[in-house]
């Protein structure tokens, strides 16, 4: 956690938990603990780690500039791509029963 709470400055942690400046000298001296919805926020936002928030079920994925990369996938996916595939899906969906598949 110590490496987690040096690789980001104060400012962002504040942006991204939405503590107080003085809050998060605490933490970082260690006079207080870290709450374990800031340090899943946090392993988000500094290795992309879907785990960190998503559980378990999410292992391998990562957020990696404004992308989800998936581990059976070379590339990322975009938030196009992912509401694209979910539109696609719905329509496919909808030609089963219309055609009867």
């Amino acid at each position: 956690m110590d490496d987690l709470m040096k690789s980001i400055n104060s400012l962002e942690i504040e942006k991204i938990t939405g503590e107080s400046q003085e809050t998060i000298k605490r933490w970082k001296k260690g006079t207080k603990k870290i709450p374990e919805s800031a340090i899943r926020l946090l392993k988000l936002y500094v290795n992309g780690d879907a785990t960190a928030l998503l559980g378990k079920d999410w292992e391998g994925h990562v957020f990696k500039d404004g992308m989800l990369f998936v581990p059976e996938w070379r590339r990322g996916f975009t938030p196009g791509e992912i509401r694209a595939y979910s539109g696609n899906v719905s329509l496919l969906q909808a030609l089963k029963v219309k055609y009867g598949y």
